[in-house]
Order: structure tokens, then sequence, then C-alpha cells
């Protein structure tokens, strides 16, 4: 996805919303996010909900970081198929990022993926699942091969803490098995 010149007002204004990256200047570690434009809002006005990236930017300030343009989108269907897939180009890249991917999108929030998405992407690190990978249909949401080792047993046994806990790779407490 190629980067365009900051948008004008008037165009933002046309458009559902917008795909954008923000990059730490001085590292530059990068955060990639969808906004839904508010007519009148300017560019520059929004700088992500992520959570490491907004403790981040209140961290360093928003001078540390600049905003770029990728693309306009029109609705939140397709702005979250384009986001997805920059992501995955992005953790591909490289380059190191904010992204914590879609660990909590599907199961905690109950948002669902758009059809024909959530079984082409890990949930936990958003590259492509490819062949050795695996799809979950029972909760809609997909492990590439090299996630599967540590997401572990926790997919077997259905058990939303554990899941949870293995798509995240932060320690949660253990439900009661016994």
């Amino acid at each position: 996805m190629t980067t365009q010149t900051q948008p004008t007002q008037s165009e933002l204004d046309a458009h559902w919303g917008y795909l954008y990256r923000i990059i730490h200047k001085q590292s530059g570690r990068q955060y990639i996010g969808q906004h839904r434009h508010k007519v009148g809002e300017d560019f520059e006005d929004y700088y992500g909900s992520g959570s490491i990236i907004t403790s981040a930017i209140l961290f360093e300030g928003r001078d540390a970081f600049k905003k770029e343009f990728i693309c306009f989108v029109e609705s939140e269907e397709i702005a979250t198929v384009k986001e997805i897939e920059a992501i995955s180009n992005l953790v591909s890249s490289g380059v190191p990022y904010y992204n914590i991917m879609f660990t909590d999108k599907v199961v905690a929030d109950g948002l669902t993926w758009p059809e024909g998405v959530w079984d082409r992407y890990c949930k936990r690190c958003a590259k492509p699942v490819g062949e050795y990978g695996e799809v979950i249909e029972r909760w809609q949401f997909a492990i590439c091969e090299e996630c599967v080792p540590e997401v572990g047993t926790a997919l077997y046994h259905y058990s939303v803490p554990a899941v949870l806990s293995a798509l995240s790779g932060v320690n949660q407490p253990k439900e009661d098995t016994e």
C-alpha cells in the first residue's frame, strides 16, 4: 500500500474514512489504523485509539510522531479488510510496530470480521494463515503456522480466558478445569 500526500479537508469530508500510519520519528516504529472521519475534522486531530500507541504518544508527546495518510475507504467493512492487509504487510516487513493485532476484536468484543476475511489472517500476529495454519470455525478466527505452538492447547479446550491469554501473549488466570 503506497502512502499518498496528506488529504485536503474537502477530500476528507467526501469519504467515509481513511487508513493512516503513525510513525515514531526516532525509532521508525509504526502504527496502522483506520478512522471514520467526521465532517470538518482535521486530519491531524486523530492519532489512534490503540492502547500502546496512545500510551506512547502521551509519554513522548505528539511531536515525536508523524501521521501519514494511506488511503480513503468507503465503509467500515472495506476499512477493516484494508487495515488487516496493511497490518499484515507491516508485520511481514520486519518494521517494528505498535499494533496489537486483532487479539480482542472477535471473541472479547463480540465483533465479527467481514465475510471471507477472518479465515485468511492470523488473529494473533495478522500474517496470512498459509497452508499449515489452523482455522477455528467455532469462534471464526485463524492462527498461522508460527503461532499455533504459542497458542497451544487453549484452542482445543475452548476456554475463553485461556484462548484470549494465548492469543494476546498476556498471562491471565487459568480456569479451574476440575
